[in-house]
């Protein structure tokens, strides 16, 4: 999965394209990302044209890896809450957030601040597992 892509050739995809501002501050989309998990990585480069196909490059260890990772096919397109597991260095890549989800996230900050590093440690942990097709 993890492809060999000369950075070079990669082109970035800018956030303030029309359909990942609508994400951004469209209260429907809400609802995806604080219960289902849906998320939009910040670094999302073109391979070579428009839609040719994305890929999304670890902030973290620069392996460059297919968008096709996080999608149905594999069943993790979901259940992405604190941003896109990385397989390869096991880290966060950073992910846009909703402006209605952050409000939500604010104003309940006391019921979940307790929990989350307990939360976000079993998540991590859970990923590993989600991302075994990566070995083979």
């Amino acid at each position: 999965m993890n492809q060999s892509h000369d950075i070079e050739d990669l082109k970035p995809i800018k956030w303030f394209r029309p359909g990942v501002i609508m994400i951004l501050i469209n209260p429907f989309f809400m609802p995806m990302e604080l219960l289902i998990g849906l998320r939009i990585p910040k670094t999302i480069y073109s391979k070579n044209g428009k839609d040719s196909g994305h890929v999304i490059i670890c902030s973290d260890c620069n392996s460059v890896h297919d968008s096709e990772i996080w999608s149905k096919k594999y069943n993790t397109h979901t259940r992405n809450w604190f941003g896109l597991f990385c397989p390869n260095c096991g880290k966060i890549i950073p992910c846009y957030r909703n402006i209605f989800s952050s409000f939500i996230l604010l104003v309940t900050i006391p019921l979940w601040i307790w929990w989350i590093k307990k939360w976000k440690k079993q998540w991590l942990a859970n990923q590993t597992s989600r991302f075994r097709f990566m070995k083979s």
